[in-house]
């Protein structure tokens, strides 16, 4: 399946790469300010739009299978590491935490650290399980049906400008698929059941303290049980799910970058 890429070199001399992966609903563009940042401080950024989103191809909000997003993904890491001849770090955001744990967990690349904000690893809002029976059934019938996702705007941040954006992206995507939603379960699981598979490479988890839309208390858990030598997670308290769109987003690149240079040295 062919997905929209797109590659940002910083305009000073390189001193690395960063592999970003989006979330949930909506696309590479929303990054534009992280990805000027790294910029700014010399680390070129290559990402795209996953499967079903923004402007890659696949039905809005569906995928057959989570293996869509990891071997996107693996094509990126390739054609990043053919253009930097270097490893790169990988940061993934919300879906995009979960996917990238996910891909160290099977493809295990070479990275110079993986860095995750606000991760899915387990979902605030509780799927009753009626309609867990349901979406089973519908998803042997009708997998590709979409429905709303329940993400409301005011879910993912206190800044009211990225809000108003938010609103209005003809990017963003508001549905998913009931095989989209049975992937996210059956990944969120394989996540926990082999977190002892995630190489022993650096780990820095920043999450949100007040999250509407990941389970805050799955992630940590996830962190404390993983086997990783140099790992570091911060909390946020107060902060909304996506933290890197927050009024302090200027104070949590200062400690996501810190932590980079140290390990790029």
């Amino acid at each position: 399946m062919r997905t929209y890429t797109q590659f940002f070199p910083s305009p000073c001399d390189s001193k690395g790469a960063v592999l970003l992966v989006h979330g949930a609903g909506e696309h590479l563009d929303r990054y534009q300010w992280l990805i000027d940042r790294w910029n700014q401080v010399g680390f070129d950024v290559y990402g795209g739009d996953l499967p079903g989103y923004g402007r890659s191809e696949g039905k809005r909000g569906h995928i057959n299978s989570f293996e869509d997003y990891l071997q996107a993904v693996d094509d990126w890491f390739q054609a990043l590491t053919k253009k930097t001849d270097s490893e790169p770090f990988l940061f993934g955001h919300s879906l995009g935490g979960l996917i990238s744990a996910r891909f160290m967990e099977t493809r295990k690349r070479k990275v110079k650290g993986v860095v995750l904000s606000s991760p899915c690893f387990g979902i605030s809002m509780k799927v009753p399980p009626w309609k867990q029976q349901i979406a089973k059934g519908l998803n042997m019938i009708y997998p590709s049906l979409v429905m709303s996702a329940g993400i409301k705007p005011e879910f993912v941040s206190r800044n009211q400008s990225i809000l108003q954006v938010y609103s209005t992206d003809p990017l963003n995507t508001k549905g998913a698929s009931v095989r989209w939603y049975m992937e996210l379960e059956k990944n969120m699981l394989v996540n926990r059941q082999e977190n002892h598979c995630f190489p022993d490479v650096p780990l820095l988890i920043h999450q949100a303290g007040h999250d509407l839309v990941v389970d805050a208390a799955e992630v940590r858990s996830w962190f404390d049980q993983s086997q990783i030598k140099d790992k570091t997670y911060k909390e946020w308290p107060g902060l909304y799910h996506e933290i890197l769109n927050e009024p302090e987003r200027d104070l949590v690149f200062t400690e996501i970058y810190r932590w980079m240079k140290q390990r790029n040295e």
